[in-house]
């Protein structure tokens, strides 16, 4: 599997993902910065690339709505890294500490339960300022 960073994360995060033994690259290192959501499943998808974003609703889609990728009808797969906090309706500052520790605990998981691939599928990785919860999904694609 191989790994794309997207800008709204720390480029940094791709040294965990290979530390991991996965190929990982990122957004700034491919000189997209500033380059468009719709461009960015474009490209992870003609290069069979996992999307790691902070990012989840304009990729996976929200309310039975598809996103960038998940309107399309074969995906390479995604991984959402959150951090909101319901009780208080806020979002939760997410550091590089944070996004490095919630990259780490979906490959992890992704180690733990052998997954070879992600293919039209979604791991959400959740904080809510007080416990991590994974959720490994297969998105409809509306494509």
């Amino acid at each position: 599997m191989r790994f794309f960073i997207d800008e709204c994360l720390m480029p940094t995060l791709a040294e965990i993902a290979i530390e991991y033994g996965y190929e990982a690259t990122s957004v700034r290192d491919r000189g997209m910065t500033g380059a468009k959501d719709w461009d960015i499943a474009k490209y992870v998808i003609e290069n069979d690339l996992i999307l790691v974003t902070h990012n989840s609703k304009d990729f996976r889609g929200k309310k039975g709505q598809g996103g960038y990728l998940t309107n399309e009808e074969i995906y390479p797969g995604l991984v959402c890294l959150n951090a909101y906090n319901e009780l208080e309706q806020r979002h939760i500052d997410m550091n590089e500490k944070m996004q490095k520790s919630l990259l780490k605990t979906a490959l992890k998981y992704m180690s733990d339960k052998k997954i070879l691939d992600l293919i039209n599928h979604v791991i959400e990785v959740n904080y809510d300022g007080i416990s991590t919860e994974i959720t490994l999904y297969q998105a409809p694609t509306l494509g």
